[in-house]
């Protein structure tokens, strides 16, 4: 995949790496919609009466671990992308000055031993395959830590930004049980207050357009 970071790999191992864990645990229950539902609509009655940012288009998704990191993985990538891209230019413009613009010499060492590695088709500037090594390793970087997250986080807005393409959020009923019983409070309080946290959030990213561009701008 062009660009920086190979995102649809980066999704890959993040679901792959949420599943493993998820075999060594308890696995994944089902989603509690209901208590969720009933949180969120809690949650709009009383900012309808607390603030004046009107409510989202949509509604708030009930997400799995790999339904976060299938719906998230994009926006982190962009968040990622210029990092990886200054990384990757800076380290094939200093493999290519060092080696020339071929695969001759001193670089066919780095595709020699008991299992070579073929120079891609069309590919002779060693610089160009740097990039394309980084934007493999880039997203075995992103997607493992994706994977980690997505057991962690309690919904989209967890991080203080936009994540989702659905702007109303949403909710791991999975992850908030986990921590309200680490917490000992009973998990409608807890699902009440992060239901609160989420729609909150989104009223107020749907409601200041230009929040989610400053923030990607910095």
């Amino acid at each position: 995949e062009s660009g920086p970071i190979n995102v649809k790999l980066a999704k890959s191992i993040g679901i792959a790496e949420g599943e493993r864990r998820r075999l060594a645990g308890n696995g994944e229950r089902a989603v509690g919609r209901h208590r969720a539902a009933g949180g969120v609509s809690e949650a709009n009655l009383w900012l309808d009466t607390a603030c004046t940012f009107d409510p989202t288009s949509g509604e708030t998704q009930m997400l799995t671990r790999a339904g976060w990191v299938e719906d998230t993985l994009e926006s982190w990538a962009k968040f990622a992308g210029p990092v990886a891209q200054s990384m990757n230019d800076a380290l094939a413009s200093v493999i290519s000055e060092r080696l020339g613009n071929s695969f001759n010499g001193e670089i066919a060492g780095m595709f020699a031993g008991p299992v070579p590695i073929p120079v891609p088709d069309g590919m002779k500037d060693p610089g160009q395959l740097i990039k394309l090594l980084g934007n493999t390793s880039f997203a075995m970087q992103l997607g493992h830590a994706a994977g980690d997250l997505s057991h962690e986080v309690n919904g989209s807005f967890d991080q203080g930004i936009a994540l989702l393409k659905n702007p109303a959020g949403g909710l791991i009923m999975q992850n908030i049980e986990e921590y309200a019983t680490s917490l000992d409070i009973p998990v409608a309080e807890v699902t009440a207050f992060l239901a609160l946290r989420e729609v909150a959030h989104a009223r107020l990213f749907a409601g200041v357009p230009w929040l989610m561009p400053s923030v990607r701008g910095r």
